[in-house]
């Protein structure tokens, strides 16, 4: 899944490093969590934009991970979360794809 903004992913993983953006994605990630539970309490305007922006740095962060420890192995693994996930639902063979 190469996407337009690698480019500026792999820039960041080597101007900064590994450990550097690993400790970046932790801290986005917790980010993430307390935007939720704002959200659930006050389900503002507000809350939402800051879920929104939370989602954004998140996604940023988990590409870089990706690129980090190899995405064609991600990727096999998403695609394997996903059919099983399509399982469950009971989505039938002809909906896959």
């Amino acid at each position: 899944m190469n996407n337009e903004y690698d480019d500026v992913f792999m820039k960041a993983l080597h101007t900064w490093g590994g450990e550097a953006q690993e400790n970046m994605a932790i801290e986005e990630c917790s980010e993430l969590i307390k935007a939720i539970c704002k959200l659930r309490r006050g389900n503002g305007s507000a809350e939402l934009k800051n879920l929104i922006d939370e989602i954004a740095d998140v996604t940023i962060m988990m590409r870089q991970m990706a690129i980090a420890v190899g995405e064609d192995q991600v990727e096999e693994r998403i695609a394997f979360k996903v059919d099983r996930l399509r399982e469950r639902l009971g989505f039938t063979q002809e909906l896959r794809k």
